[in-house]
C-alpha cells in the first residue's frame, strides 16, 4: 500500500497493546475460602436502622449512610444503598462490597439501575416457587434480552465492570433456604440448605456472566456475608447485590442496540485524492511514540462506554496521516463488539492525536489493531474483614 508506515502489523499490535496496558483487567481480590458450613441462621425482620455515633463535641456527627449495625438485615442494606444514592455518594474506594463481621458496612460502589429503589420484600418463597427464571436489570442493561413472562425481576444496587457474557443468574436467600434462578439458559435450584445452596451458587457463578444476589428483608447480613465469602474468586467483578422488584411492577422490554455502521470502513481507507500529495514515510517508533493522547482518549472511551463495547472490544483503527502530522482520514476497519457509540469516541480520540510530520514529506496510511478491556479498578472483592 502506498505510504504505509514502516511498521509490520504484528509489531504495531504489540506496541499498541503495550501502550494500552493500563486498560488490562485481571479479576483478583480477596474472598472467602471453603470450610465447614456456617451455623448462623436467617433472622426475622426488624425495624431498626443504622447504628451511628456522635462526635466528641456537642454536635452529633452526621450519619454515615453506609454504616450498618451489628444485627443489620438485608432490608437495612437496601435502605442504606438508597440513602447513598440519594446523597450522591455512590463511589467507594474501599475495594469490597461488604465489610465487617458485625457491625457491617456497605462498602461497594452503588449503581442503582432503577429509581426509586424499592424496599426489600418481606417474603419471596411463594414467588420463587412460581418463577423458574430471573430477569436482571443493571446499569449495563437487561439480561436476558427476551425474558420469560414468569421471570422474577431483580435490579442491581451495587456496581461491577460490564459483563463479558450475555447470560446471567440470580441467587436468592430466604428464610426457607437458597434459590438459584437462571437469567436465560440454565437450571433452577431451591430451596436448598445453606451448604447445598452455597455449592449451587458457586457452580452458577463459575458458569454465568452477571449474577445478582438478593434476599428477603429479614435475612441477616451475617448470613449474606457467609454466602458471599464462599463464592469462588472468579465471582469478584461479576457478582453484585440486587433487590427483587415487586410483582406488580411493569418493566419495559429491552431495546436492542442497532449498529448503523457509522465509522466503519471494512474495505479500508478511501482512495487517495489528487490533493493528498505524494506518499511520505514514518517509522513505527514515531507513530507509537505519539500515541499518548489516543491512549488517554481510549481509556476515557472505555470508562464512559455503556453499549456492548463496554465489556471489551477489538478494533482496527485505520488512519491517513497528512504531511503536517494530523489525520486527514480515520475509520474503523473491524469492530468485534459492534458498538457505534464507542467507535465514535475512539475516532474522536484518534483525530485529536498529532503525529510527527512524515519525512520524506507526504501522507502515510497506517492501521493499528487495538484491544480494549474494562478498567481493572472497577473490580471489587465481595467481602473484606
Amino acid at each position: 500500500m502506498q505510504g504505509m508506515a514502516k511498521m509490520p502489523r504484528t509489531a504495531a499490535a504489540l506496541s499498541m497493546l503495550s501502550v494500552l496496558s493500563g486498560l488490562a483487567m485481571e479479576l483478583v481480590g480477596c474472598g472467602g475460602t471453603e470450610g465447614p458450613p456456617p451455623t448462623r441462621e436467617v433472622a426475622t425482620p426488624t425495624t431498626g436502622g443504622t447504628e451511628t455515633g456522635t462526635s466528641a463535641g456537642d454536635t452529633p456527627a452526621p450519619p454515615d449512610p453506609r454504616a450498618l449495625g451489628i444485627s443489620a438485615r438485608f432490608g437495612d442494606l437496601v435502605r442504606a444503598a438508597r440513602a447513598v444514592d440519594d446523597t450522591n455518594q455512590a463511589e467507594s474506594a474501599e475495594g469490597c462490597v461488604l465489610r465487617g463481621d458485625g457491625p457491617y458496612r456497605l462498602t461497594a460502589d452503588v449503581a442503582v439501575a432503577i429509581r426509586p429503589l424499592p424496599e426489600a420484600p418481606e417474603d419471596l418463597d411463594a414467588r420463587l416457587r412460581d418463577a423458574t427464571s430471573a430477569r436482571l436489570f443493571t446499569r449495563w442493561g437487561q439480561v436476558p434480552r427476551v425474558p420469560a413472562p414468569e421471570a422474577i425481576a431483580v435490579v442491581g444496587i451495587t456496581g461491577t465492570p460490564p459483563p463479558a457474557r450475555t447470560e446471567g443468574a440470580a441467587i436468592f436467600v430466604t428464610d426457607e433456604g437458597i434459590y438459584v434462578r437462571p437469567a436465560g439458559f440454565g437450571a433452577a435450584h431451591g430451596p436448598l440448605s445453606f451448604t447445598d445452596g452455597a455449592g449451587a451458587a458457586r457452580a452458577t457463578v463459575s458458569g454465568s456472566g452477571m449474577t445478582l444476589v438478593a434476599a428477603e428483608a429479614g435475612v441477616s447480613l451475617a448470613a449474606l456475608r457467609d454466602l458471599l465469602a464462599l463464592l469462588p474468586p472468579e465471582a469478584h467483578g461479576k457478582v453484585a447485590l440486587g433487590v427483587t422488584l415487586p410483582a406488580n411492577v411493569t418493566l419495559p422490554d429491552a431495546t436492542p442496540i442497532a449498529d448503523d455502521g457509522r465509522g466503519l470502513c471494512p474495505d479500508g481507507l478511501p482512495a487517495v485524492t489528487d490533493d493528498a500529495g505524494d506518499p511520505g514515510e514514518l517509522t513505527g517508533a514515531a507513530i507509537v511514540g505519539a500515541l499518548g493522547p489516543l491512549r488517554q482518549g481510549a481509556a476515557q472511551c472505555m470508562a464512559t462506554a455503556r453499549g456492548p463495547g463496554a465489556a471489551g472490544t477489538r478494533v482496527g483503527l485505520a488512519m491517513r496521516i497528512g504531511a503536517d502530522g494530523r489525520l486527514t482520514e480515520a475509520c474503523i476497519t473491524n469492530d468485534s463488539a459492534s458498538d457505534p457509540a464507542l467507535r465514535d469516541c475512539l475516532l474522536e480520540a484518534a483525530r485529536a492525536t498529532v503525529f510527527p510530520a512524515p519525512s520524506p514529506a507526504g501522507y502515510v496510511d497506517a492501521v493499528l489493531p487495538l484491544t480494549l478491556v474494562p478498567d481493572a479498578s472497577l473490580t471489587q472483592a465481595l467481602v473484606c474483614p
